[in-house]
């Protein structure tokens, strides 16, 4: 359990790293970190180095290589389906992000302007993650209308165009409510002490005013049990030993592959011989 929490604190700083370079507020210039003079290297250094890398790469060879499986299972899908297709570059941009993430395949496409967005949608998103449709509805339409259960959500592009100033605040606005709607689906709640779109609006001006278009990191990566119920599986990598023990490991492909297939599978040959210790002959390694 502690091993799987550094790995996703691990993957939260990382996301954040990606979304913090991209995502900066307008006028707050990031500043460059003061690069240090490299090093010269003496020659022994320079063959100590060299011996280092030379054992690590056997190491790895004698582990069977690196090998690696994609991330697969059902994909959240973001359809633009209004009559003028403004939507798509919004959402293309939200699916670049989601990739970045790695929690769940995603896809953003556009079709045809629905009859009945509703049932069409709750159609859509059966077998998925999740579908966030952006349609056009009446003047009096609603903005969002989310299905958690269903896991839809359909966006009013009438309702978020008004007042709107030229495309890329319309750009911006379809980014944070599909990541506000996305968030509603997978169950990510208001985020504490960060910027984050899932944080209460009360109004369209606020949500013009987020300097930041995404679900933080931290809030996001708590979705991961949510994902994990729809049937994705993570995109994984590692040496050909750890995957044979962590089960995932695809059929072996060369000699040294087989001998660690054939070690971490074969039944044993005797009975495990596992060491008790009565209670009252434990010792505190402490004392």
């Amino acid at each position: 359990m502690k091993a799987k929490a550094v790995v996703v604190a691990a993957a939260v700083v990382s996301a954040a790293v990606v979304f913090g370079q991209e995502l900066v507020p307008a006028g707050k210039p990031r500043v460059p970190a003061k690069e240090k003079p490299a090093k010269e290297l003496t020659p022994e250094e320079v063959e100590q180095n060299r011996a280092k890398a030379a054992a690590f790469r056997k190491a790895i060879a004698d582990r069977g290589g690196w090998v690696s499986v994609p991330m697969a299972g059902p994909a959240l899908r973001l359809v633009d389906a209004t009559a003028k297709g403004w939507a798509l570059e919004g959402l293309e941009a939200v699916k670049a992000n989601l990739d970045r993430y790695g929690l769940c395949p995603a896809e953003a496409v556009r079709r045809g302007v629905p009859v009945n967005a509703l049932a069409e949608g709750l159609e859509a998103a059966k077998g998925t993650c999740g579908v966030v449709m952006l349609v056009d509805g009446a003047e009096d339409a609603p903005l969002m209308a989310v299905y958690p259960e269903e896991r839809l959500a359909l966006i009013d592009m009438t309702a978020l165009s008004k007042g709107v100033k030229g495309s890329g605040m319309r750009q911006d606005r379809v980014e944070k409510l599909t990541w506000r709607a996305i968030g509603r689906i997978v169950g990510c709640g208001a985020p504490e002490g960060y910027t984050c779109v899932m944080k209460p609006l009360g109004s369209m001006a606020e949500l013009d005013a987020m300097p930041n278009k995404f679900i933080h990191p931290a809030t996001f990566f708590k979705a991961r049990p949510y994902f994990d119920m729809c049937g994705v599986t993570p995109a994984r990598k590692g040496t050909y030993e750890s995957a044979c023990q962590q089960g995932w490991a695809p059929a072996p492909t060369n000699e040294v592959q087989k001998a660690i297939w054939d070690k971490v599978h074969a039944i044993p040959t005797e009975p495990l011989k596992i060491k008790y210790q009565k209670p009252d002959q434990a010792t505190d390694s402490g004392k």
